[in-house]
């Protein structure tokens, strides 16, 4: 009788089936928590890595522009010019904005000292092409792409702030990402040579 009294004295210790099952869940309740966190920090970090390309890749091109179009009217030996009017110029003084272009000119450039760039469709997306020759280029002359293929290029605008001073509006988007968002970068270019 004894043994039988010292085995109901001895307690089991442990855990009971319950309080392990409200364990494992709370614990499953919190891993899910950790997981749903870092999907959520791993997307907005990828957001933010295709926002700041775009960005980016806008400000490259603009700046190929601005770089480029600072040189418009640049005739060689302009001192040597003064007083023969503006027909020693030929063509030079000409800053030529419409939608979506600008035509401009100036001496001893590579390719040609007439040039355009334009933004353009091909292949349902948009693109920046810079235009150059010998003669004026029309907006819709074949030339050098200069915006990355990996951009649409949505928009491009050009706006005459003052006779040396243009304002260049690029916006695009990522092509090929679903939900990219449109950017806009604005920029402007202090033209170097005044008309002469």
């Amino acid at each position: 009788m004894r043994a039988t009294r010292d085995l109901k004295k001895v307690k089991a210790a442990g855990f009971s089936l319950i309080e392990l099952m409200v364990a494992v869940a709370l614990g499953l309740i919190v891993i899910g928590s950790l997981i749903a966190l870092f999907v959520s920090i791993s997307q907005s970090n990828a957001s933010n890595l295709r926002s700041t390309r775009l960005t980016q890749e806008l400000r490259a091109v603009s700046e190929v522009i601005t770089r480029d179009l600072r040189r418009a009217r640049f005739v060689d030996g302009a001192i040597a010019q003064i007083g023969r009017g503006a027909s020693a110029a030929s063509g030079f003084n000409d800053i030529t904005i419409s939608t979506g272009c600008i035509q401009y000119a100036y001496q001893n450039a590579s390719l040609g000292d007439f040039r355009s760039i334009s933004v353009r469709g091909s292949g349902g997306m948009g693109q920046i092409v810079l235009a150059a020759g010998g003669a004026a280029p029309g907006c819709n002359a074949n030339g050098l792409r200069l915006s990355s293929p990996e951009v649409d290029i949505t928009g491009l605008s050009f706006n005459e702030i003052s006779t040396n001073l243009i304002e260049i509006t690029v916006r695009g988007k990522l092509n090929g990402v679903a939900g990219s968002p449109e950017r806009q970068f604005v920029q402007a270019v202090r033209v170097r040579s005044s008309r002469m």
